[in-house]
């Protein structure tokens, strides 16, 4: 394991009550009785760092003893998935695994644990940095260690304790619910918990009220377009199975499907069996004029049913057939959703003959649509545990709270982009209810703002990810935090972007300059006067190094600039000198707001002569929010 240098080093634990128990680290020995509760601590000395250490622990005949500990700085690493993504899965991973033989550098990785009141104890184990145990440290964590030691020396030791998908309210203690005012009505919300059912019931009869479509009859039939006469040759054409989402076609509602099924000569006469896999969510489903089968609400999961319906011989007298299938999709994505091989029809009659398969191109028309909202509302739930207020924070933090660290590094917002204004509260009361928890109010706390995400935006506008990034940068108001900017390393397909060696490295320079007092470069360009001017924008920065730059070259990309109007435009931008950039718009005569890489997924490259990238920014502070609910319930 590593221990804190520098601090006093403190050793707890258990025993039976009223036993001595001896404490022995190097050649220092300690002993101390233990509570009636039976718990014990010690405390040595403050050590520089270096190692290995033995320790030993004795009470009674009982004798525990730890080699090979190492002095050294601590860290402590959470937040969601962004933190919880290995070594194994970051870009360039085998080489960084190959050259891993870092023996100074330890991890320990909490096990997962939501829990209703603070935990005194967690399940982990410590691993040595070598080619073996390296892919499954934290990534972020790992490239921050490394960097360290290699400019410092000292060993390194990492406390991982992330959960994916997790919001910041379960990593909050139970007391900032009662310190801060403003977070006091998710107490309520919580409470409400106590009585899931009747609150369940109410949330999801309102969401589908509002979000759910509503079948309101069967038009194509009456149009004819199940008979075999009908002419579909200007319909459209897409591929079975499949969503019909996915093929360009973003509706709710009910469509038609057609195609023309050729019959053996042995068939003829004959029932047939139909497969049409699953469907989602209902259908009615015909044979050359006549309807043969449905599935509809009154079947559970329907859309998970695999639909088989016979069609009578008489219907099958030729040597073609016409299948129509009418599906209605309520909510969320609609289609057949089987596989191609569930899609057949067979004669049972004649067993040995092979299935006519059914996938492929049919040709469908939209018989109603219902637009949907963008992003689609999801249907309510009840919290999972690990997304419960305080649940995260007493099942894997509260009992590292005794254990002197060197600073705390955060990877955590995507689950909360869509309260964003709530975060602007509960980050900073994370933060300050954590130091407070360690007993040291200025604690350093490195975070990362939220990479770069989904298709980059048309038009500028407003965005619920630009908002989290916001209400992060806000955070560094509080004393010794540090914001590592990621907008230029993330994947549009993918919330996890591999890039984690620049995450990592971004932090260590925080930490470095900060905390080692090794007087590096650690921050991006920051805006620190902007004027606006009858037909321009001109915008001073500190922290630009030898000279602002954009970072491939080209002509600075993601500024956007409104008049009094607010209507958003693109704007053009260029670097005027070392420090200042002027900002213009065509048509924004006096423009009044600035905005800068303000979108999810913002095309922006304006970075310092450090390589170290611009943080998203406007101008027009708390203007206006997406915000929605202050809980996701």
């Amino acid at each position: 394991m590593v221990l804190q240098r520098d601090r006093p080093i403190r050793i707890f634990g258990h025993a039976p009550a009223r036993r001595t128990v001896a404490v022995q680290l190097g050649r220092i020995r300690l002993a101390t009785e233990t509570q009636t509760t039976g718990t014990w601590m010690v405390e040595f000395p403050a050590l520089g760092a270096g190692g290995p250490h033995t320790l030993r622990i004795t009470c009674g005949r009982e004798e525990m003893e730890f080699r090979d500990i190492l002095i050294g700085d601590l860290w402590f690493c959470s937040g969601q998935s962004n933190m919880e993504f290995p070594v194994a899965n970051s870009l360039n991973a085998k080489a960084a695994i190959r050259r891993a033989n870092l023996p100074l550098i330890r991890h320990f990785k909490v096990e997962r644990m939501a829990a209703d009141q603070p935990a005194d104890d967690v399940q982990g184990d410590w691993a040595v940095c070598d080619p073996a145990t390296v892919g499954r440290f934290t990534a972020v964590g790992f490239y921050f260690a490394r960097q360290i030691h290699r400019k410092t020396g000292v060993p390194v030791g990492l406390i991982h304790s992330s959960w994916g998908g997790t919001p910041i309210e379960s990593w909050l203690p139970p007391e900032a619910y009662r310190t801060f005012p403003c977070l006091k009505p998710l107490l309520k919300t919580e409470a409400k918990l106590k009585r899931p059912g009747l609150m369940l019931q109410a949330a999801l009869r309102k969401w589908e009220r509002e979000q759910v479509s509503v079948d309101t009859g069967n038009q194509g039939e009456t149009w004819g377009w199940a008979r075999t006469d009908f002419n579909d040759r200007k319909w459209g054409k897409l591929k079975v199975p499949g969503f019909w989402e996915g093929q360009g076609l973003a509706i709710d509602g009910a469509v038609w499907f057609r195609r023309r099924c050729n019959i053996p000569a042995a068939w003829r006469g004959q029932e047939l069996q139909l497969e049409l896999g699953p469907i989602d969510d209902f259908d009615e489903t015909y044979c050359s004029g006549v309807k043969i089968g449905s599935t509809g609400p009154d079947i559970p999961d329907a859309f998970k049913a695999p639909r088989i319906y016979k069609i009578p011989g008489d219907l099958v007298m030729s040597a073609r057939v016409i299948l129509a299938v009418r599906i209605f999709d309520r909510f969320g994505s609609g289609g057949f959703v089987g596989r191609p091989e569930m899609l057949k029809l067979s004669c049972p009659a004649c067993p040995d003959d092979p299935a006519v398969r059914l996938s492929g191109r049919w040709r469908y028309e939209v018989e109603r649509s219902v637009e949907r909202p963008s992003p689609v509302p999801q249907p309510p739930a009840l919290p999972e545990p690990q997304a419960r207020l305080s649940r995260l924070y007493n099942g894997m933090v509260h009992a590292f709270c005794r254990l002197p660290i060197r600073g705390f590094l955060w990877y955590q917002g995507e689950s909360n982009a869509f309260r964003a204004a709530h975060y602007r509260v509960s980050f900073p009361a994370m933060i300050e209810s954590w130091r407070r928890c360690w007993g040291i109010p200025e604690l350093p706390f490195y975070f990362v703002q939220l990479a770069n995400f989904k298709s980059p935006p048309t038009h500028p506008g407003e965005d619920c990810w630009a908002e989290l990034r916001e209400a992060q940068a806000l955070a560094l108001a509080i004393k010794n935090t540090g914001m590592a900017v990621s907008i230029d390393v993330g994947e549009a397909g993918d919330i996890h972007p591999r890039n984690k060696q620049a995450v990592g490295q971004r932090l260590a320079l925080l930490a470095l300059d900060r905390d080692y007092g090794k007087n590096v470069a650690a921050d991006g360009p920051i805006p620190s006067g902007i004027d606006f001017e009858v037909d321009r924008c001109v915008i001073k920065f500190d922290h630009y190094g030898k000279g602002l730059r954009s970072s491939d070259e080209k002509l600075l990309r993601g500024f956007a600039l409104a008049g009094r109007n607010r209507r958003w435009q693109w704007a053009a931008a260029r670097i005027i000198g070392a420090d200042l950039v002027e900002v213009r718009a065509p048509g924004v005569q006096k423009p009044t707001a600035l905005r800068y890489g303000w979108a999810t997924n913002p095309d922006c490259n304006l970075e310092n002569s450090h390589g170290l990238p611009a943080a998203p920014f406007r101008t027009d502070k708390h203007a206006q929010t997406t915000e929605g609910n202050l809980w996701p319930f």
